[in-house]
C-alpha cells in the first residue's frame, strides 16, 4: 500500500520497500532455520563475532550450541501447535485479538485528538514501529518504536504534534496494560 498507492516521496518508498523485502527475508529465515538445522546457514559463525556476542559466551561452540538449543526448541513448539489443531486455532484468534486492539489504541487516539485517519495508515504505522522496535538493542524498543511509529505517521501527511502524541499515549496506555495484566 505505502510503495504503490500512498502519494509520498520515492525515498520513503524505497526505504518501506526495503523494509518490507527485510521482514519477508526474516520470516523466510525463521522457517528456514525452524524445519532445518540453523548452524547450516553460516549465520552463526558469523554473528560469534559481534561484541556483545563475543562477552556472553565464552567460545564460538557455545553460542553454537546455544542457538541451536534455541531453535530446535522453537521448532519443536511450533510443530506441536500447528499439529494440534485446537492450540493452532486458539493461538491465531489470540493473535489477532492482540493485533486489533493494539492498531484500536492509535486509531481511537487519532478519534479522541479529532483526526481523521485511514485505519490502513494506523496498521502500516504500528506495524513498522513494532518491527523496528523489536529489532533494536532498546529494552522493549524504548524510543525507537515511537520515533518510526512518529516518522511514518507525519510521511503520511499527519500534524507531527499529533502523530508524537499519539505515539507516545499509545506506548503509554500499552505498557501499563502489558506490565498491569502481565
Amino acid at each position: 500500500y505505502i510503495i504503490f498507492i500512498l502519494n509520498i516521496p520515492l525515498s520513503y518508498k524505497i526505504f518501506f520497500g526495503v523494509i518490507f523485502v527485510l521482514i519477508i527475508f526474516l520470516i523466510a529465515l525463521f522457517i528456514f532455520t525452524v524445519f532445518n538445522e540453523f548452524k547450516s546457514i553460516g549465520f552463526v559463525k558469523w554473528a560469534y563475532f559481534i561484541p556483545f556476542v563475543k562477552k556472553r559466551y565464552r567460545t564460538k561452540k557455545a553460542f553454537e550450541d546455544a542457538v541451536s538449543r534455541s531453535f530446535k526448541n522453537i521448532g519443536e513448539t511450533f510443530r506441536e501447535v500447528i499439529k494440534n489443531k485446537d492450540k493452532f486455532i486458539f493461538g491465531i484468534i489470540c493473535s489477532f485479538g492482540f493485533w486489533i486492539s493494539t492498531f484500536l489504541v492509535s486509531y481511537v487516539l487519532f478519534i479522541a485528538l479529532g483526526v481523521k485517519t485511514p485505519f490502513i495508515f494506523v496498521i502500516i504505522a504500528v506495524s513498522v514501529g513494532y518491527f523496528f522496535g523489536d529489532i533494536s538493542p532498546s529494552p522493549g524498543g524504548v524510543g525507537i518504536m515511537e520515533a518510526a511509529v512518529l516518522l511514518i505517521y507525519v510521511a503520511m501527511g499527519i500534524n507531527p504534534e499529533i502523530a508524537l502524541s499519539v505515539a507516545l499515549l499509545d506506548r503509554i496506555i500499552s505498557l501499563f496494560y502489558r506490565i498491569g495484566l502481565g
